[in-house]
């Protein structure tokens, strides 16, 4: 093989990896159950979000199955939704997940103290902005029924706010804030 020839299957080889790379988690969204949240979900999550962030708040238990709207699931149900029971168990669901990312709160976790997908934020000021400014980004953005992309966000794509120059590199800083954007992003977003 010549050296031009190397060269060109070099080129085609890395268009495919950059292309599948692009593809991917459109494709993995969708295969993986990913679809867009419904009505219902959509709902649910919104009242699950309120409500764990006043528990929070307000120093109330973990719990949210005492609350009203969990209890009655039916509240925001329109006839065109479908089966009333459909609507119920997806309305719930939705309502648990926003009420676990609400109470939690950014920067916060259940568990080992390890907080937030093994990341310390406390200990790391960018990912802990990263994270807080993801997740306030994913919460907008799914109430206000938008799409699923975190990299179109502003924050996001400058990386850096929050930055002291005493915090190190710019570009650490925003390597490590980005990383912490998508994962406060996915969690203020549902998924």
């Amino acid at each position: 093989m010549s050296g031009r020839e190397v060269y060109a299957m070099g080129f085609r080889h890395l268009v495919l990896v950059a292309t599948l790379a692009i593809a991917a988690p459109a494709t993995a969204s969708a295969q993986f159950g990913r679809p867009a949240p419904t009505p219902a979900y959509r709902d649910g999550y919104e009242r699950g979000l309120t409500a764990g962030t006043d528990d929070r708040r307000h120093g109330d238990r973990y719990n949210y199955s005492d609350e009203r709207d969990y209890q009655r699931a039916d509240g925001f149900y329109r006839d065109d939704y479908g089966r009333r029971d459909v609507y119920r168990d997806e309305f719930r669901h939705g309502f648990e997940s926003g009420y676990r990312i609400g109470y939690e709160g950014p920067g916060r976790g259940r568990g080992n103290g390890a907080n937030n997908g093994g990341y310390g934020y406390r200990d790391d000021l960018a990912r802990q902005n990263g994270f807080e400014d993801g997740l306030e980004a994913g919460q907008k953005d799914f109430r206000g029924h938008r799409r699923y992309e975190p990299i179109s966000e502003g924050r996001y794509r400058s990386g850096d706010h929050g930055y002291k120059n005493w915090y190190g590199t710019k570009d650490v800083y925003r390597a490590r804030y980005r990383d912490a954007f998508v994962e406060g992003y996915r969690r203020g977003y549902g998924w």
